[in-house]
C-alpha cells in the first residue's frame, strides 16, 4: 500500500527546499509533446472539453486503513483486557513475576496496538471520501483539493512536473507523476502533490502514457 504524500509525519512529500538533480533529469515539459501512447491509468473522474477531473493517489486503497485499524485496535483491546484480568483476578498465586512481566512489558505494548489502530483508522475516517483536482483547459489552471479541505490554484504553466518515485513497504518502488509548486526564485519546492495514480506496475513508462494523455 502506497501512502506517500499523506499530511502525517515521516510519509509527507517533502517541501521547503531545493529541487534535486534527480527531479531536474525526469522533468516533463509542459511545451514539449510526448511521443508515448496516452493511457488515463484510471485515474479520470469526469472528461469533457472544458476540463480533467482527477482522483487523489490514495483514491485505490481507501478504506483499507479503516478495517485493519479496527482489527489491530480490537486485539491490542483484547489483550489489554487479558492481561489486566489475569494480573487482578486470574486464580494463579505461584506465577506473580510472570504476571508482572505481561504487565510492565505486554500492556504496553498491547496499549501500543491500540493507539496504532486508532492512528490507521483516523487517516481515512473523518476525512474527506478523495481529494481530487481539476485540469482546466480552457484556463490553463490546476485545482488542487488539500487535505485539510483548501484549495490550491495554479497555473499549469508554472508548475514543475517530474517523475516521482517512492520505495514503500508493500508496495515496493512506485512511479507517480509528480508536481512541485515553486518559490519564486524557481528553485525551493514550497508544495507538491501528484496526479492521478502511482504506477503499481513499478516502471516509468506507465507513467509517460500518463502524461501524454493529459498534455492540452
Amino acid at each position: 500500500m502506497d501512502y506517500a504524500g499523506l499530511d502525517y509525519r515521516n510519509i509527507r512529500f517533502p517541501v521547503d527546499r531545493p529541487l534535486s538533480e534527480a527531479e531536474r533529469a525526469v522533468r516533463y515539459q509542459q511545451k514539449k509533446a510526448s511521443n508515448a501512447p496516452p493511457m488515463d491509468f484510471l485515474s479520470v473522474i469526469e472528461f469533457n472539453s472544458n476540463y480533467i477531473d482527477l482522483v487523489d493517489r490514495w483514491y485505490s486503497i481507501k478504506g483499507f486503513n479503516t478495517w485493519f485499524g479496527v482489527l489491530v485496535a480490537l486485539g491490542g483491546v483484547f489483550f489489554c483486557v487479558m492481561i489486566v484480568w489475569a494480573f487482578f483476578w486470574a486464580p494463579v498465586t505461584d506465577q506473580r513475576a510472570a504476571l508482572w512481566f505481561m504487565m510492565i512489558v505486554l500492556l504496553p505494548i498491547a496499549l501500543g496496538l491500540v493507539w496504532g489502530g486508532w492512528w490507521l483508522i483516523r487517516t481515512e475516517c473523518g476525512r474527506w471520501t478523495h481529494y481530487p483536482m481539476r485540469l482546466n483547459r480552457k484556463t490553463r489552471q490546476v485545482h488542487f483539493f488539500r487535505q485539510n479541505g483548501t484549495v490550491l490554484t495554479v497555473p499549469w504553466d508554472s508548475l514543475f512536473l517530474t517523475l516521482g518515485k517512492e520505495k514503500c513497504p508493500l508496495a515496493g518502488t512506485t512511479y507517480d507523476l509528480r508536481a512541485h509548486v515553486l518559490d519564486a526564485d524557481d528553485e525551493t519546492v514550497r508544495e507538491s502533490f501528484s496526479l492521478g495514480y502511482p504506477s503499481p506496475l513499478g516502471n516509468a513508462e506507465s507513467i509517460d502514457k500518463f502524461w501524454a494523455f493529459l498534455q492540452p
